[in-house]
């Protein structure tokens, strides 16, 4: 891929837009799907909880999180105008239902009152925040006493031999991140180490290292 190209999927990868923006979210859920299945699984869903996911994409997997757990509320929040919209058309009869819900924000606040999320789940998100150490203040302040969350992220190192995070990329190492969510005030209970075989967003097939952090905030 040319510099341009690299450039402009890395744009897209940040916030989705266009028809090629449909592509990009499209390989997206297939490269992500075993993160953000590792990140629901830690999260040890149950019940009548509010669960929150920062970053959903086109949404493509929250069926088979609402059909496995039959009484939750899913809330889903996303900077790209595309995505809400493709979230929204994906899960219409859920939101119907009252058992979904989605918004569009700024990437900044989160339009939630205080302690409103029993469980909060985000996903190759923490690449393009402008300010981390805010973002985690705001999941901090809508989650709810002994709520938990989970912050899924692939190792630097394996980030870094992809080409386009060369462009709008910031990338942390595991310690850095680890100390911004003590900053914030949640409690590290566990930090999971797990590795995938995926077609990385270029078009070649890479071993990926990722991580799961399960936070809580602690009453």
């Amino acid at each position: 891929m040319t510099e341009n190209e690299l450039q402009e999927l890395a744009k897209q990868l940040g916030n989705p837009s266009g028809e090629f923006g449909k592509i990009v979210a499209k390989n997206m859920h297939e490269g992500n799907i075993s993160m953000t299945n590792h990140a629901v699984e830690l999260l040890q869903i149950k019940g009548k909880q509010k669960i929150l996911e920062i970053g959903h994409g086109n949404a493509h997997h929250v069926t088979k999180i609402l059909k496995t757990h039959t009484e939750i509320q899913y809330f889903g929040i996303d900077i790209s105008a595309l995505m809400h919209k493709e979230a929204v058309t994906a899960n219409q009869t859920y939101i119907q239902n009252n058992r979904a819900d989605f918004q569009l924000y700024d990437g900044l606040e989160l339009p939630y009152p205080k302690n409103l999320f029993d469980g909060i789940f985000s996903v190759n998100t923490v690449y393009f925040l402008e300010n981390p150490q805010a973002f985690l203040q705001e999941i901090y302040r809508v989650c709810s006493p002994n709520g938990h969350f989970c912050l899924t992220f692939a190792d630097a190192d394996f980030m870094k031999t992809l080409p386009f995070t060369d462009f709008g990329f910031q990338l942390y190492d595991l310690d850095m991140i680890k100390k911004w969510c003590i900053d914030s005030g949640f409690s590290i209970v566990e930090t999971q180490q797990a590795k995938d075989h995926v077609k990385s967003k270029s078009g070649k097939m890479v071993h990926r290292l990722f991580y799961t952090l399960v936070l809580e905030k602690l009453s």
